[in-house]
């Protein structure tokens, strides 16, 4: 007969059978060594190949598991084991941490067996691999809000060099040091995220271990949807902490659609709140483009990050301002974080704000109409983001960096 150590834990019982969807949600964590093999269901995205080889084999095993509330609970193929199941043939331990406000272990299992032939030692190992995720399926979070920065951080810790370290979560933390509910985190640079958090001495120590992501952006109501543009800066910022803390090899894990079923039974968790596309104003009045909307641009340059799509909304407010009666003209304000010289801001603001105003007059806007100015982060609109000090404050940084575009009504 198989042994089993199973150190006391919280919430851990042991159960046989059944299927709930939240099983075999952790299940999923499995597809990493058969992604290939699902048909299109689900596929794993390797990145940073260079930094090193990822291992064949998971090694020692480590969960931070978001069992919390603001996160779906998708039903996904019950089979995909085969990472949980690589670890028991090795009898490699594993450990799950749940992810909420203050992350701790829920499961700690290693298998082990006597047994040599092949047919009774499968069938063990499959049991094991039952047993575990069935037992990862009945966690919950006990405290409220969320953590997965801690809870991987603790994963690191508890994975030696060689081993697995997989992040599930949404990745929505609403914890200090990487909070998500401060306006403009979801429009922050992964460098200015990981240059705050190193100076915060928060990055997971993770050299030497594979780090695979999970589930990034994928939240529930009553947590508002992330657009597109939101779910791929929330994964670059977690793909740039496993970076910063030293991981040779980071995999991303994309699941297909799924419905927006919440967990239930657990501790709440704040709202984090998702911006609106902005819309074209109807007669006079401002508005502030974000960098991280549709009117973005590259990093410290004047090139537009997608040009189609701020052409798009530039035409749609080109026809708004075209309708507006009397004598009205534009004011276009390029604003920026407290980072370079003033000069230097103000000259970024007002390259941007020009190339808005070249798309503008394409579209037939009266050039003697549109006014432009870079005021930097020298403005009313600035909002105190550390700089030049220090590393920047990302979420305020991400925020002062905008064209402020204004329908002046004489």
């Amino acid at each position: 007969m198989p042994s089993r150590s199973r150190p006391r834990s919280r919430s851990y019982r042991r159960r046989r059978g059944g299927g709930s969807p939240r099983r075999v949600l952790l299940a999923a964590a499995a597809v990493v060594l058969l992604a290939s093999a699902v048909g299109g269901y689900l596929y794993l995205q390797r990145e940073d190949a260079d930094l090193g080889i990822c291992p064949s084999q998971p090694g020692p095993l480590t969960f931070a598991l978001g069992a919390r509330a603001n996160m779906p609970s998708p039903e996904l193929p019950a089979a995909l084991s085969s990472l949980v199941s690589s670890a028991a043939e090795a009898e490699q331990p594993l450990v799950v941490y749940r992810v909420d406000g203050d992350p701790s272990p829920a499961v700690q299992e290693r298998f082990s067996t006597t047994t040599k032939a092949a047919g009774p030692l499968a069938e063990e190992i499959k049991t094991f691999t039952a047993d575990v995720l069935a037992a990862m399926g009945e966690i919950r979070s006990v405290q409220a809000e969320a953590d997965p920065l801690k809870a991987l951080r603790l994963a690191a810790r508890a994975t030696p060099a060689g081993g697995t370290v997989v992040l599930f979560d949404s990745g929505l933390q609403t914890t200090a040091p990487l909070d998500f509910r401060g306006e403009g985190m979801l429009e922050a640079d992964p460098t200015e995220v990981v240059a705050s958090l190193v100076a915060k001495q928060a990055i997971p120590e993770l050299a030497g271990r594979r780090v695979i992501l999970m589930g990034l952006g994928d939240v529930a109501a009553p947590q508002d949807q992330l657009d597109p543009a939101m779910r791929n800066t929330v994964l670059e910022i977690w793909r740039a902490i496993a970076r910063a803390g030293g991981a040779p090899c980071v995999d991303t894990l994309t699941d297909p659609p799924h419905a927006n079923t919440a967990l239930t039974g657990v501790r709440p968790v704040s709202l984090v709140k998702i911006p609106k596309p902005p819309l074209p104003p109807v007669g006079c009045g401002e508005q502030r483009l974000s960098n991280g909307g549709d009117v973005g641009f590259l990093p410290g340059t004047a090139e537009l990050r997608d040009p189609p799509a701020a052409r798009r909304f530039l035409k749609s407010y080109a026809d708004r301002f075209r309708a507006v009666t009397g004598e009205p003209y534009i004011e276009l304000l390029g604003t920026t974080a407290r980072w370079n010289t003033k000069e230097e801001q103000q000259r970024t603001g007002k390259d941007r704000a020009e190339v808005v105003k070249k798309i503008l007059i394409e579209y037939g806007v009266p050039a003697a109409s549109i006014t432009t100015e870079g005021v930097g982060s020298y403005s009313k609109y600035y909002r105190p983001d550390k700089g030049p000090e220090g590393p920047l404050d990302p979420a305020p940084a991400a925020f002062n960096r905008s064209i402020i575009a204004r329908i002046v009504c004489p």
